[in-house]
């Protein structure tokens, strides 16, 4: 078995988000588990991406058609061109039976490949927000054309095209049935995305009186930065802790003009986005993260921070609540409070027994549910069962 992952943009693009980086973690894991793996990224054209060294699986790149990799641009839609024509040549060279695992859009016109020998589409639907979805099953060009609703027009014929649809969460799920009518009957299982070894690795030192209180990730008013702003803003006089904000995105020009007008300058330290060993070294360092997300269709970042073994503050959005059990191992609140934010992160800080007992469970659960190579196992599973099904039926 060839397997084939393909995802928009790459883990060293301008633009990462977990999807790229949940890609390149199951294409390393597969290939440790002796698989032959490729994997199909878009680059802009007007990026230079620099690769690590030594990657364990086959990279291929082919050309996304704007200037820089941004997550809302309007060209992605188009990325599904190139995807598609590489794809077929790497199926075409290929003398094995072929699974290709997508995460969207970019996979729009892998379906009309069912008719190569051994070919499977596996999707894993990776979208927190899906109110503008189509419910019924698009045209392959109208969905290229259409410029309000095309990702998710070609996410629904994606979709519709897969032999298998395994999302990270029974949220995801649930919104994929409810907006895509032609899933609702179809079965699906979840797979949570797995964290990398380094967090794992982490030793978090517990200094909930002085360590600074961390959010980490994309600079987006979907993340909540704006909420972990104005709940800070609130407690700056009753703690000591600093914030540091770590990230980029379309919210930095807003942050800096909030910490300014608030002579915040001094107790907020907004850092660019920084690489793993960095954000791991963060975590150590930090009191606690506070991740308020208004939408998650996994979370990551939520997931890394309890591998971490840090207490991990996050809001009861999306999926959120298949990670944390609140005061198990880690803290929920309502979405969009910030009174409500800012009097849990006090009393998180305040009861430093309770808080260090919580975070330590939520380091032995993330252990068990989201190392990667058991979630590769899983996803090898999937592809195993599609092709033993077609040789069944060959016989």
């Amino acid at each position: 078995m060839q397997i084939i992952l393909t995802s928009n943009y790459s883990p060293w693009s301008n633009y990462c988000g977990g999807g790229q980086l949940s890609t390149h973690h199951l294409a390393t894991s597969l290939t440790r588990l002796g698989y032959q793996v490729d994997v199909v990224f878009t680059r802009a054209i007007a990026e230079t991406i620099e690769v690590p060294d030594n990657l364990p699986y086959k990279l291929h790149w082919t050309c996304f058609p704007g200037l820089k990799s941004r997550r809302n641009s309007s060209f992605r839609r188009f990325s599904s061109i190139g995807v598609y024509y590489k794809v077929k040549k790497l199926i075409n060279e290929s003398n094995k039976p072929v699974v290709t695992h997508a995460n969207g859009e970019e996979a729009a016109l892998l379906s009309t490949l069912h008719g190569k020998s051994g070919f499977k589409l596996v999707v894993t639907p990776r979208y927190p927000n899906l109110d503008r979805v189509q419910h019924q099953i698009p045209n392959p060009v109208s969905s290229l054309l259409s410029f309000r609703t095309a990702r998710m027009k070609l996410l629904g014929l994606t979709l519709n095209g897969a032999d298998e649809i395994v999302p990270t969460s029974s949220y995801t799920r649930k919104l994929v049935k409810k907006h895509f009518h032609f899933c609702r009957d179809r079965q699906m299982k979840v797979i949570a995305n797995g964290v990398s070894d380094s967090f794992f690795k982490a030793s978090w030192k517990g200094d909930l009186r002085q360590g600074p209180i961390l959010f980490y990730g994309r600079l987006e008013k979907a993340k909540g930065v704006d909420l972990v702003l104005k709940a800070y803003k609130q407690l700056s006089e009753k703690i000591d802790n600093p914030l540091w904000i770590a990230g980029r995105g379309t919210q930095e020009r807003k942050i800096r003009s909030f910490i300014t007008r608030y002579n915040l300058d001094q107790r907020v330290r907004l850092l660019p986005w920084q690489n793993q060993d960095t954000i791991r070294s963060f975590l150590e360092q930090s009191s606690m993260t506070v991740l308020p997300s208004r939408e998650e269709s996994f979370g990551n970042t939520v997931a890394e921070s309890m591998a971490a073994g840090v207490p991990t503050l996050s809001s009861r959005a999306g999926s959120v609540p298949e990670l944390i059990t609140d005061q198990q191992n880690g803290f929920l609140v309502e979405s969009d409070h910030t009174q409500v934010l800012a009097d849990k992160i006090h009393n998180t800080l305040a009861s430093p027994k309770q808080t260090k007992t919580i975070a330590e469970n939520a380091k032995k659960s993330a252990r068990y549910r989201f190392d990667w190579l058991k979630i590769a196992r899983q996803h090898a599973d999937i592809y195993e069962t599609l092709l033993a099904a077609d040789r069944q039926i060959l016989k």
